[in-house]
């Protein structure tokens, strides 16, 4: 939205953001076994409960979190989970020169135990977006406002105050 409508962005948040500027990994056979995977309940529980430990620092969680996100998980479709994945894997990457163009100040959120969306990918986009700033989250994996809400919420509200636009 930013890079097709940048007039319309007072401000931008990334959280726990691959850098798109990076090659896709595109769907070779191990994505399209992945894909494949998604089938009955009992199936795509197997996977979320394999799945979703990885997103956060143990520390943040308890198995009560952990089951309660693998039920919600199972709420969507076969179909949305397999279209999420080949939009993952598969989308065009931003170039520089777009992500360049977004003029806006940016908030770059890194957990340090984040796994998918790492410190160097969060450096990667602040070399390329002019007004970006990168804050890291101690002990917090891909899911800084799950693990620790209230701090995730101050660094929001003081990038927005810092910016005048609190």
């Amino acid at each position: 939205f930013a890079v097709r409508y940048p007039d319309r962005v007072l401000a931008l948040v990334l959280t726990s953001s691959g850098a798109a500027a990076l090659p896709p990994k595109g769907l070779d056979d191990d994505v399209r076994e992945s894909i494949s995977r998604y089938g009955t309940k009992e199936e795509n529980r197997a996977l979320f409960e394999a799945a979703v430990p990885r997103y956060f620092d143990a520390l943040n969680v308890t198995l009560e979190d952990l089951d309660n996100f693998v039920e919600t998980a199972l709420l969507a479709t076969n179909p949305a989970l397999r279209g999420t994945l080949e939009t993952l894997y598969a989308s065009p990457p931003i170039s520089r020169e777009e992500y360049a163009a977004i003029k806006t100040p940016t908030l770059i959120i890194v957990g340090t135990h984040d796994p998918f969306g790492t410190f160097d990918q969060a450096v990667v986009l602040s070399d390329v977006l002019p007004k970006s700033k990168i804050t890291v989250m101690a002990r917090c994996g891909h899911s800084p406002m799950w693990e620790k809400p209230i701090e995730f919420v101050k660094v929001l509200a003081d990038f927005l105050e810092d910016n005048g636009l609190k």
